[in-house]
């Protein structure tokens, strides 16, 4: 709106117009790229829990609700899914998260 506004004011200022323009291209043509760039095409990363089960093993169990956020419901899912360290949940997908 401000746009529209600004070339249709008569006066010193709508001689660099067309800078509004360039200026509004590169931000489309970064949007664009970004949109592009961005696209996965709902492709989806299985990751096997094997690994964090077998690392968790090793060491003892932290207390996740130290994590803000974390109450004691959402430990006890991570822990029935085998995440009981900082470490297992911190090499842990997002995707995996979701199944728990």
């Amino acid at each position: 709106m401000l746009a529209m506004y600004s070339l249709q004011e008569a006066g010193p200022n709508t001689d660099l117009a067309w800078l509004l323009f360039v200026v509004l291209g590169f931000f489309l043509l970064i949007v664009v790229i970004g949109w592009l760039v961005s696209g996965r095409n709902g492709e989806t990363v299985e990751v096997s829990n094997e690994a964090h089960v077998q690392n968790s093993e090793a060491k003892p169990a932290d207390d996740l609700v130290k994590i803000e956020g974390v109450g004691p419901k959402v430990a006890k899912v991570l822990n029935e899914a085998g995440i009981t360290t900082f470490e297992a949940l911190a090499h842990t997908n997002a995707a995996m998260c979701r199944k728990c």
